[in-house]
């Protein structure tokens, strides 16, 4: 899986960390015991290595030699690595280094062996550096029987510190996780509570404007019916106005007429008769009138 990741990476790199993707390449199929591949990728990122990575891409490659044939003596690349390393003071490429020499001498050379495991533990005591030292002890415990109880306690404690603090980084990281969780159900909680409040403000303020409206209509309404209903009884009164008008005229105008006939047949009429049918017409037309006002008034108090 990584060897797919970083050949999909090789297109886009650029030229001067194409040595780290072939060494890193190179390392996987190492650990897959593909040592014929792992050489050529190592021999790839060898020719395009700086100074840096140089030591790193030197022990790689002579210790897939070794494994691809045993007969190869990796021991020379190994002290060139070495010396590149010590001259850039790369303590941690030191211990690869170290560790590299160790493994070699180990079934050749036990005090050699030994020697550059020493060298490893205290370099990673040096920079503290509590995998590299118990990587060291390892070797020493197989290598130095004679003092192999003393190194072993010394293994048992770093090993114990190490799992202490990698078991309390884990409860802390679980505690962390937990606390995102916790907060981000919070959050989850909090932004529900937020919509369903601002959709209850969103249904209240669309029914105050709903209510509005109807009470907008409902006004409007009432007081166009108010006006309709006002003009009606304006135009009955006129109406009833008008009718009593023409009556009183015609009461009148007959009343005239037969005075007149009256008069102009009867010559010899009085004058105060006269005057009595005048009044006479004048009184039914009054009459007419209250009658009129008072159909006014019953329909304005209607």
């Amino acid at each position: 899986m990584k060897i797919k990741y970083y050949e999909k990476a090789l297109p886009h790199t650029a030229k001067e960390y194409l040595s780290f993707i072939y060494n890193n390449i190179g390392d996987s199929y190492n650990e897959r015991g593909q040592y014929k591949k792992a050489i050529g990728l190592f021999q790839r990122s060898f020719q395009d290595s700086d100074s840096a990575n140089l030591a790193r891409v030197i022990t790689n490659l002579a210790t897939a030699e070794f494994r691809f044939n045993p007969e190869y003596n990796p021991a020379k690349q190994y002290h060139k690595a070495l010396k590149i390393r010590m001259s850039l003071n790369d303590q941690q490429g030191l211990n690869s280094s170290y560790s590299a020499l160790s493994n070699y001498y180990n079934e050749k050379n036990k005090d050699s062996a030994l020697f550059y495991a020493r060298k490893m533990l205290g370099e990673a005591v040096k920079i503290k550096n509590p995998d590299d030292q118990l990587q060291a002890l390892r070797k020493i415990i197989k290598i130095d029987e004679d003092h192999s109880c003393q190194y072993t306690k010394i293994f048992i404690s770093i090993n114990d510190s190490l799992n202490g603090a990698r078991f309390k980084a884990k409860n802390q990281f679980a505690l962390i996780k937990a606390n995102m969780a916790e907060a981000e159900a919070e959050n989850a909680e909090l932004a529900l509570k937020f919509s369903e409040n601002r959709n209850q403000k969103i249904y209240a303020q669309f029914g105050i404007l709903i209510l509005i409206i109807l009470l907008i209509i409902g006004t409007s309404y009432y007081i166009r019916r108010k006006k309709i209903q006002q003009q009606e009884k304006e135009l009955e009164v006129k109406k009833t106005e008008i009718k009593y008008s023409k009556k009183v005229h015609d009461v009148v105008a007959n009343g005239i007429y037969q005075i007149m006939t009256k008069i102009e047949n009867h010559q010899e009429i009085s004058i105060n008769e006269t005057l009595n049918d005048l009044e006479d017409v004048y009184n039914i037309s009054r009459n007419i009138s209250y009658d009129s006002n008072d159909d006014k008034d019953d329909d304005l108090f209607y």
